[in-house]
């Protein structure tokens, strides 16, 4: 998991500013009022967004099961378009 912490640092801070923090256990990425971290689970990955809506003064959270049969990459990429599509 340290390539894609490595990866998603890399690009996140050089084309975007957000703020990014790789931690032992989660990678967890922050930029306008959307946030998400990457934990580890028995069996794959789970995925949680944060956004907060400022005109309603509310914050919704949604979690995203990875099965480890998947390509993590591939299905972050799915998801994080998801999710960047439902909050603008």
């Amino acid at each position: 998991m340290s390539w894609l912490k490595n990866k998603l640092r890399n690009w996140l801070t050089n084309d975007t500013g957000c703020e990014t923090v790789v931690h032992s256990d989660y990678i967890s990425l922050d930029n306008d009022g959307l946030r998400f971290k990457i934990l580890p689970a028995d069996g794959g990955f789970v995925a949680e967004f944060r956004a907060y809506d400022s005109i309603k003064d509310r914050h919704h959270t949604r979690l995203h099961i990875i099965p480890s049969d998947q390509d993590l990459g591939q299905r972050m990429g799915q998801i994080i378009t998801m999710e960047v599509l439902r909050n603008s």
